[in-house]
């Protein structure tokens, strides 16, 4: 039995379909199971559910974005610290796998030698960093503490999208956002994020820290490229920002964390993270706008 945390969200209604496509038993945490950052609330609901597996996708990015993270600063602290806090404790004492969604937002930029940051690089926009938000600060922290269990997964997902239009897909965004800020990233097709993270416990393969970004690195203005080419946007005069300085004092609390990460290890195990380019060329082709 799987116990799904955070069902409603973007990215746990991605999990609902891929379950439901192959046809898993899973529960997912309802209204009513209580507040999940409380380690008793949380024994109640997994005592009652007797999973096997608990999978946590119920962080919180702010809404609309992760501006909102340092505004309501006790729901980002309760949703991406404490929800994985309480877990901690209740899947160690039961012995249940857990796989835990995580982000690439704990880093900035790129190595030294100009590659992507792996799963053994400490995050360099994480807890102690001056200039990352508390977003990126739970996140980083939450890492930590759960990395300690040999039989957690912790699945790192960056600025997710695929052929759906919404509110959350960074394709969507970018054709809503009036300017936009030139950065290099790399990005996670949904799709093909939520399939190899069940990959990783279907499979059995060993626990850890999972980066599972399309393998590659894209700027905003390659994707705008793309999306033009297949018909998305295509005649829309694209604005961008002078800079990062110009569109953190004009349109931001927070300095976004563009980065690069590192998907070797999630291609040396075959997970399905199919190169960014053509994911990002997919959903467009297949693109369904919001009705």
């Amino acid at each position: 039995m799987i116990l799904l945390l955070g069902n409603t969200g973007y990215v746990g209604h991605a999990f609902v379909r891929h379950f439901d496509s192959l046809g898993l038993d899973y529960t997912a945490a309802h209204r009513d199971a209580g507040d999940l950052s409380r380690p008793d609330d949380l024994a109640r609901l997994v005592n009652r559910t007797s999973p096997d597996v608990i999978i946590n996708a119920a962080g919180w990015p702010g809404s609309p974005n992760v501006d909102a993270t340092e505004t309501h600063r006790g729901a980002c602290v309760a949703s991406n610290l404490g929800v994985p806090l309480a877990l901690q404790e209740v899947v160690r004492e039961r012995n249940i796998t857990l796989g835990h969604v995580s982000t690439g937002c704990i880093y900035f930029g790129i190595r030294e030698d100009g590659s992507g940051f792996t799963e053994k690089d400490p995050p360099n926009f994480g807890f102690t960093a001056p200039t990352a938000g508390l977003y990126s600060r739970c996140k980083s922290l939450a890492e930590q503490v759960l990395v300690q269990n040999p039989r957690t997964y912790i699945w790192r997902l960056r600025m997710p999208f695929d052929h759906r239009d919404g509110k959350r897909n960074y394709l969507g965004k970018l054709l809503r956002y009036p300017r936009l800020l030139e950065a290099t990233n790399s990005i996670s097709h949904l799709g093909d994020f939520v399939a190899s993270c069940w990959e990783t416990i279907s499979r059995e393969l060993p626990g850890g820290i999972y980066n599972l970004t399309n393998p590659g690195s894209v700027t905003t203005r390659e994707i705008v490229a793309i999306m033009e080419a297949g018909g998305l946007g295509e005649g829309r005069d694209w604005q961008f920002f002078e800079s990062e300085t110009d569109f953190l004092q004009k349109a931001a609390k927070v300095r976004r964390a563009s980065c690069v990460l590192n998907a070797d290890k999630a291609v040396a195990a075959g997970l399905p993270m199919r190169p960014v380019r053509e994911a990002i060329e997919d959903a467009v082709r297949r693109w369904e706008p919001m009705e």
